[in-house]
């Protein structure tokens, strides 16, 4: 969408007003005189539209961004900085928070309003979609935010008109799916009520997050050698522990297809020693004492005499 006909819209000219106020409330920019030495950087709009899980509208999100590759690296900056986050310092934080009985509060980006969340003892996170999570707090009394994903796809599904978005523990299998949609077959929609299935049981499933000992990282990584029926290639996948907590994981199809188990599982000894050392660097930024060296258990034998030889 241009910025001209955004201009003509009543509800994009309000989010982009909003979006200014918001700006200007916290002090984003600070008005300076420029110089012959320093190259101007543009800004544009961008505009999308947030749709319920039913698809309906939700709200007309606008952002202001500026056009960072007008500039050349090396020469009109040298450091950069991303607001990107990974999951896996969200959980890190969480852990850390737990363990120390921090203080936490929850931001509203939109309006930037917070509230205190109350002690807790125990957090679980979902697997499922818009990181959900479940909040626990002292006492016989809890509450629960269920997704309300699950809670609309298994009261709309049918074998004629059926939705799958794909969330993080069923992306694989929907995009699989999903290059049958011309022509589905009776194997194709017995798939996807298979993955109906899986969400009703495990809509209340989650990752506990508890108070634990903050000196101690254990990687486990493991591979499915030429597990995909359609293509034989492999499966990587790890998980990262901080004592009992489980902070990091992935699992991910390989790119090429290894000849041997031995490949597979050294890959999958790679990223996981790759994520490792990550995490820890991330530690030490955050001042946690960690217990050294750091351990990653493998189960393949030939793996484990590949990455011992330093050649």
């Amino acid at each position: 969408m241009s910025y001209r006909r955004a201009m003509a819209d009543s509800l994009w000219k309000q989010a982009m007003e909003e979006k200014i106020n918001s700006l200007l409330r916290n002090g984003t920019w600070q008005l300076v005189p420029s110089t012959l030495t320093q190259k101007l950087v543009d800004c544009r709009w961008i505009f999308r539209i947030k749709v319920h899980p039913d698809g309906t509208l939700d709200h007309c999100k606008a952002r202001l961004v500026a056009q960072g590759f007008t500039q050349r690296p090396g020469i009109h900056f040298r450091e950069t900085y991303s607001h990107v986050i990974k999951p896996a310092t969200i959980r890190l934080v969480l852990t850390i928070a737990i363990t120390c009985r921090w203080s936490m509060r929850q931001l509203n980006v939109s309006n930037h309003q917070n509230s205190k969340i109350p002690d807790i003892h125990t957090m679980y996170v979902y697997c499922k979609s818009l990181s959900t999570v479940f909040v626990k707090p002292p006492g016989p009394g809890s509450f629960d935010l269920l997704p309300h994903y699950i809670s609309w796809v298994l009261p709309n599904a049918s074998q004629t008109h059926l939705y799958l978005y794909g969330t993080e523990d069923i992306a694989y299998s929907v995009s699989m799916l999903s290059q049958f949609l011309r022509s589905p077959t009776v194997a194709h929609v017995q798939a996807a009520k298979r993955i109906l299935r899986y969400l009703k049981v495990t809509a209340s499933f989650g990752i506990p997050i508890r108070p634990t000992n903050l000196s101690r990282l254990v990687a486990y990584p493991n591979a499915d050698w030429a597990g995909c029926p359609a293509t034989p290639r492999s499966t990587t996948s790890y998980a990262v522990y901080i004592s009992d907590n489980l902070p990091s994981w992935r699992s991910k199809q390989q790119p090429t297809v290894a000849r041997s188990s031995t490949e597979v599982e050294y890959r999958a000894l790679a990223y996981a020693a790759a994520e490792l050392m990550w995490l820890s660097s991330l530690s030490s930024y955050l001042h946690l004492p960690l217990r050294l060296p750091l351990v990653i258990c493998c189960d393949n034998i030939g793996a484990t005499y590949l990455a011992a030889n330093p050649i």
